[in-house]
């Protein structure tokens, strides 16, 4: 039995939201629903591992999938997700839009650490990535910065907008 699990809700006509939990792994082929036209949200913030033979299972699905002109959102993708997504880069096809995903943030200390939400037209688009150096956590109230190499981390935005532009706030 696979360690993924998909709730999927109607959220409006012809719009649905999938939410994934879990592990993505090599037995989560049999929980991936056939799509169809409509349009999906895939909402990601749940998965807590990717592993390469999931991420086979995942591509060969989304091969499988590809004729059915479905348009895919994929929401709060963790840094699991990402991490896969950099290194297989059909991962996520150019026709997804993303909307959100998170960046780890880790304080001074290295006393409290968390992922914090990155949002389309907020923190990103086609041409710019803003990262901000410093942010309020949420979990523990103390400031965190990036625990990221922006270079690595953020390469599966550069697979889809080789022209984005980093900024970091001051």
């Amino acid at each position: 039995m696979s360690g993924l699990q998909i709730n999927l809700t109607e959220i409006g006509a012809e719009t649905f939201l999938l939410e994934f939990s879990g592990a993505l792994d090599e037995a989560s082929g049999e929980r991936l629903p056939e799509l169809n036209s409509a349009r999906y949200v895939f909402d990601l913030s749940k998965v807590v591992r990717v592993s390469s033979a999931g991420a086979d299972v995942w591509c060969r699905w989304i091969r499988s999938q590809d004729k059915k002109k479905s348009q895919i959102t994929l929401r709060k993708m963790p840094p699991c997700f990402i991490r896969v997504a950099n290194v297989i880069t059909d991962v996520i096809p150019k026709t997804w839009e993303i909307e959100s995903f998170f960046v780890p943030y880790i304080s001074a200390s290295q006393s409290a650490s968390e992922n914090i939400l990155f949002e389309k037209d907020r923190h990103f688009s086609k041409t710019e990535l803003v990262i901000p150096p410093k942010v309020q956590g949420e979990i523990e109230p103390q400031a965190l910065e990036p625990d990221v190499h922006p270079a690595k981390y953020f390469r599966f935005l550069w697979h889809r907008w080789p022209e984005m532009n980093i900024k970091t706030l001051s």
